[in-house]
């Protein structure tokens, strides 16, 4: 017999067991316990209470438990994301990898690449496949559910800006990546030996972490951009300009004082340091704080000690070949040079000097003295052989001069190999920035430019290519070219210029006929200067036809509009050392297109002074359809236009530009209006201006009063070129803090428009003695 009791409970009723006495006692008791709790609820006349049973958990599935996992991970992702987007818009944070893990400086950049391809790719990922899901569900939604339609498309539709909104981010994270220095994460100011910095093979070993006991002569490149930025966020100022003093440093021009106006950009300032002694470098930003008030800051820069001077020459052995030889003699006497080539191994030669063949495969030197690791790195290459092929040239523009293309030429580098291109003028400006190879820029005077351009290639190696333009300003032509019929009758008389194109607008002209295009008698306000060669430009807008000089013809076989274009080039009369071309030119515009209504006028002035009587005659107009009615004349005076004749004169007694208005109206009330310019000039004007002191001191006030001047003014200019405002009163009191030769030129703006403009020069010494 088994000694476990068999479970009744599933058997039938008529098949179960009749129930033990021990079971019998338990039912009736819990019987009576019900009995009497139902008895006293009945009595009380509560309301018994519900019994709910506990139903059982069902257990979590496969798929719940992935789609927890997922939601986990993405959040995760989100959150690592911002925290590298954090650390990419704050660089000094990025010293957290260098810190808690020990990576170096130099692999950060490519770390936040990585980690940033990994994090946004998983969310880009997933959110495209819900964006795209989103989209086929909303799609395939039935129209009758107009709810549930319109919340899966809401749905779709934030999703997928989501999805574009990481996208943009995620490249621009990759452009600020790109453009943030990583070994540089405290904000100092960098130094590295520029001839290693120039090329990709040395780069590693440019960067310079002391400048005490260097191996001399040595060419530094300052790197203050980072510096800039770093300091310009910490004091909460916008740094508008700089000033470094290099002690003495051969740098730009041989100077030893570098200046800019835009720090955050500049990463070549270059000197070199070729004596045995220790240079005291000092340096501050000039800047403007939230108050708009001026603040100065001290430029965080360390002494640079010479301690050891070697010899670098260069010379042609008997092969013709360039060589290039390194001596430590004069530090052999005090320590043990010995040399490490880069492809050697860990060999060295202790020796005082080494001699090796230049060729455009760069070699890498070791020098040491004293101890394990190298006291100067040198690299022997053929010197930017690529860069001193390259130079700038610079085209003016004919219309406006001061606008000005410069492109580099010989460059024969692979476009994905150059990064930028930065054009910086000697002032610091920046001209343009691109990876194109032109920059076209509106300077704000004439004279000589000195330009910089600097090619940055993939690589971080950087090509600085200077060169010194020259702005002419275009030479004034005062006697212009004459346009002929078949008969010869001048076309482009006075009463023809339109002063808006700068050029002659012929209408009185019916083709087919010949013109005669005649330049011989050009002759430039500037008797020092003839013409030498002629270029005519005519252009129907569909082709363009190029003759060249001093008297051609023209087929005009059509009606249509001509614009014909005189390029003159004019050269000094006297030959001098250095080669001087101006440009001059002329345009005229054929308009032979016929209307049915056509107003000519032709004007005439008895003076280019005022008072001046004009006759303005616009007897030649004609009416294809019908006779003209009315002639109106508007004379740009404010005053009541003048209707009727045909031929009207007009006294004019202030001095400027007028535009005058004809308005031709015929017998079928057809009406069109022409406006033509002329230019009246006030009697001549002279101005002046005395000095109260000549020499200057510096730090003693200077008067600086304008004589002469006459004529309605507008306003006085004065600029005394040495970076302080430009002040605009008729007599200024102005101090130098500098001696030198200043060139001062005052200004003098009339209400008619026209400026006049004197230049003298003054001397600033340092005392009266």
């Amino acid at each position: 017999m088994d000694t476990q009791a068999a479970d009744t409970s599933t058997l039938p009723p008529e098949n179960r067991p009749p129930p033990s006495l021990l079971d019998q006692i338990i039912k009736k008791s819990h019987e009576s316990s019900h009995g009497d709790r139902d008895m006293a609820v009945q009595m009380s006349g509560a309301i018994p209470p519900v019994i709910i049973s506990k139903k059982s958990r069902d257990p979590m599935t496969a798929g719940t438990v992935l789609k927890l996992i997922g939601s986990l991970l993405l959040v995760a992702v989100i959150f690592f994301g911002s925290f590298l987007a954090y650390v990419v818009f704050n660089p000094d944070q990025a010293a957290f990898f260098v810190n808690i893990f020990g990576i170096d400086p130099n692999d950060i950049q490519n770390l936040l690449k990585w980690l940033i391809n990994g994090s946004f790719g998983i969310t880009v990922l997933i959110f495209s496949i819900v964006w795209i899901g989103s989209l086929f569900r909303a799609i395939w939604t039935p129209r009758d559910q107009k709810r549930r339609r319109l919340i899966t498309w809401l749905t779709a539709g934030i999703v997928g800006i989501f999805l574009f909104s990481i996208l943009a981010l995620w490249a621009f994270l990759f452009k600020t990546i790109n453009a943030t220095n990583y070994t540089n994460l405290g904000g100092d100011v960098s130094v590295y030996d520029n001839d290693l910095y120039t090329h990709a093979e040395s780069l590693p070993f440019a960067r310079v972490d002391s400048t005490t006991s260097l191996v001399g002569p040595i060419s530094l490149r300052y790197d203050i951009s980072t510096n800039a930025r770093t300091i310009a966020k910490k004091n909460l100022i916008t740094i508008t300009s700089y000033e470094i003093n290099f002690d003495g440093a051969k740098c730009a021009n041989d100077k030893s004082v570098m200046n800019g106006s835009d720090p955050t950009t500049e990463q070549g300032l270059i000197c070199i340091f070729d004596q045995v002694r220790t240079y005291d470098i000092r340096g501050s930003y000039t800047g403007k704080n939230k108050l708009g008030e001026t603040v100065q800051i001290e430029i965080p820069l360390s002494t640079v000690e010479i301690k050891w001077l070697i010899e670098i020459n260069t010379s042609t052995n008997k092969d013709g070949k360039k060589i290039m030889t390194i001596s430590a003699a004069k530090v052999k006497n005090l320590w043990n040079p010995r040399w490490k080539y880069a492809t050697s191994g860990s060999s060295e030669e202790a020796k005082s000097s080494i001699t090796e063949t230049i060729s455009a495969t760069p070699l890498l030197v070791c020098l040491k003295l004293f101890w394990t690791a190298c006291d100067r790195y040198f690299i022997i290459s053929d010197i930017d052989t690529r860069s001193t092929e390259w130079s700038i040239l610079f085209q003016q523009d004919s219309i406006n001069p001061l606008s000005v293309t410069m492109s580099l030429t010989g460059v024969t580098l692979p476009a994905n190999e150059i990064v930028s291109i930065d054009w910086i003028s000697s002032d610091g400006t920046r001209l343009c920035q691109w990876v194109a190879e032109n920059c076209s820029y509106l300077f704000p005077n004439y004279g000589s430019k000195t330009i910089t351009a600097t090619v940055r290639l993939a690589n971080k190696t950087t090509y600085p290519i200077e060169w010194s333009i020259v702005i002419n300003e275009p030479l004034i032509i005062a006697r212009h070219a004459q346009i002929q019929d078949q008969d010869g009758k001048i076309l482009n008389s006075t009463d023809t210029y339109d002063p808006t194109i700068n050029g002659y607008v012929i209408r009185d002209l019916i083709a087919p006929t010949r013109i005669t295009l005649d330049a011989q008698g050009v002759v430039s306000e500037n008797l020092g200067y003839r013409v030498t060669n002629i270029v005519w430009k005519i252009s129907n807008g569909a082709t363009t036809t190029e003759l060249v000089g001093d008297k051609v013809t023209y087929e005009v076989t059509r009606t249509e509009r001509y614009t014909i274009e005189v390029i003159y080039t004019l050269e000094k009369n006297i030959v001098t050392n250095t080669q001087d071309t101006r440009t001059a030119r002329d345009l005229i515009v054929l308009d032979l297109e016929r209307k049915s209504l056509e107003p000519i006028l032709k004007i005439q002035q008895s003076s280019d002074y005022t008072p001046s009587k004009v006759t303005f005659d616009a007897s030649s107009s004609r009416s294809k359809n019908g006779t003209i009615q009315k002639f109106i004349f508007d004379f740009g005076e404010d005053k009541p236009k003048t209707e009727w004749d045909a031929v009207q004169v007009y006294e004019y007694r202030t001095p400027g530009q007028k535009k005058i208005s004809l308005t031709i109206i015929d017998n079928n009330n057809e009406q069109v209006t022409i406006s033509k310019y002329i230019v009246l000039k006030d009697t001549p004007k002279n101005i002046a201006f005395t000095t109260s002191m000549s020499p200057g001191v510096i730090a003693m006030p200077i008067t600086f009063t304008a004589e002469g001047a006459t004529g309605q003014i507008e306003e006085y200019i004065w600029n005394f070129w040495d970076n302080t405002p430009i002040s605009k009163w008729y007599e200024i009191d102005h101090t130098f803090v500098r001696t030198g030769k200043y060139s001062i030129s005052l200004t003098v703006r009339y209400t008619d428009g026209t400026e006049k403009t004197t230049t003298q020069s003054l001397q600033v010494d340092q005392s009266l003695e």
